[in-house]
């Protein structure tokens, strides 16, 4: 794995540890993606928790954001939870 992809697992266990709030993760990852210089394997892989945080929220959800996609805080933190657990030898914060 890349510079970039370790950041972004760092990234994660920071918010999932509860050390980091959401927006301050969100804006974080964000920038790390954009920033990142990812390979094909890495996008592929690592697509499923950028999807997780781009739609996540958080506020409360309401059910009109809830019907395009917008996911809960809570939400969020067990998808990316379960991301980081099936991860190579990487265990979640």
């Amino acid at each position: 794995m890349s510079t970039t992809t370790d950041a972004l697992d760092q990234l994660i266990d920071a918010y999932l540890g509860k050390r980091v709030d959401f927006m301050s993760f969100w804006r974080a990852f964000m920038e790390s993606w954009a920033d990142g210089d990812l390979s094909g394997n890495e996008l592929e892989r690592y697509e499923e928790a950028y999807e997780t945080v781009y739609m996540g929220g958080a506020t409360p959800v309401g059910a009109d954001e809830r019907v395009v996609g917008v996911l809960p805080e809570e939400e969020v933190r067990s998808r990316l939870s379960t991301f980081r657990a099936r991860g190579a030898g990487a265990s979640p914060a």
